[in-house]
């Protein structure tokens, strides 16, 4: 598969991006959301057959008006979603992962109805504990599995 990995943290996305190769997948990074406009601008309707993403995400390229949404504080990453990927094909949800600690944020300030269908694993600790990292790439791998067949 091909994937687009969204994450600024570096001991995360160096072991996603490693292990997902070592299983075959095609990993692009992208450490900030003007990175993530500009691959999916470029590559949008064949080139990514997945997203792996933190919500927690350098928000520049986000306009002053996104910024200000004070509901969404912390979660850069969703209004990228809301307002870059999601318009252009509802059908990215089902090939969406969420992988973050502030997924407790969605929960509360999002509608249900706007993230059914995406998969969403909490980070338990990752950065502190490689053994919580291992089980939720186990996790990541099972949901891309579950992507592949439904795509």
């Amino acid at each position: 598969m091909n994937i687009l990995l969204l994450e600024d943290n570096g001991t995360i996305f160096s072991f996603l991006e490693e292990e997902l190769r070592k299983l075959g997948h095609k990993v692009e990074l992208a450490t900030g959301i003007a990175r993530a406009i500009d691959l999916m601008s470029d590559k949008f309707d064949n080139e990514f057959d997945c997203l792996i993403m933190d919500l927690n995400i350098n928000p520049i390229g986000l306009d002053d008006e996104d910024l200000e949404k004070s509901e969404y504080y912390g979660i850069w990453g969703w209004i990228w979603l809301k307002k870059f990927v999601f318009p252009n094909d509802e059908q990215w949800k089902k090939k969406t992962i969420i992988y973050s600690q502030y997924t407790q944020i969605l929960y509360s300030t999002v509608d249900k109805k706007d993230y059914k269908g995406i998969y969403i694993i909490e980070k338990n600790n990752a950065i502190d504990n490689g053994n919580n990292l291992v089980e939720d790439f186990n996790l990541i791998c099972t949901y891309l599995k579950k992507i592949q067949i439904n795509s």
